[in-house]
């Protein structure tokens, strides 16, 4: 029972009620279609073909950095390599009649992203006023951050004059 006055507490500090949480059962409804698709037209012959779809995503997320983060022939073979796999991929889907499966699939779990991120985007401000400046701003840092922050012999504090004037650096 506590679990559900969280739950309520939470969305009535949201500012939009159910709307998120609606988005989100249409973003896991998506996913789920995008999953279940292959497998309703193609049968559990899709199986082979999404090991074959997922074979390509990772040969070409391996081109992409190579050519990102390579030089030199690496880099050229990488270019070619995240153009070739995903090409092939495509190929080998519309040879095997299953290209407008993939492609359905495939905008259901773009569409399923889409609205997860709408579902957690921040709500929107309740006011169009701007902030009003701060009256005495103040930056917060901390002054023995570094290598050298504070010195560590006479000969050191000769060269930081702050030092030698046993100023701290805070005003009040």
């Amino acid at each position: 029972m506590g679990s559900q006055d969280e739950t309520s507490a939470l969305r009535a500090t949201d500012g939009r009620g159910s709307h998120s949480a609606a988005l989100a059962r249409v973003a896991v409804l998506l996913l789920l279609g995008g999953v279940l698709t292959p497998l309703v037209v193609s049968g559990l012959r899709s199986v082979l073909w999404v090991l074959v779809g997922v074979g390509g995503l990772a040969l070409t997320a391996v081109g992409v950095w190579w050519v990102l983060a390579q030089t030199g022939p690496l880099r050229i073979v990488g270019t070619v390599l995240s153009v070739a796999a995903p090409v092939t991929v495509l190929a080998l889907y519309a040879a095997a009649d299953l290209l407008g499966s993939a492609l359905l699939s495939l905008s259901l779990l773009v569409l399923a992203v889409v609205a997860a991120r709408w579902a957690l985007a921040p709500a929107p401000a309740a006011s169009g006023e701007a902030a009003t400046a701060s009256h005495r701003p103040w930056v917060l840092m901390n002054r023995r951050s570094g290598t050298r922050a504070r010195p560590r012999s006479t000969e050191d504090s000769r060269r930081v004059p702050e030092c030698r004037s046993g100023r701290t650096g805070r005003t009040t």
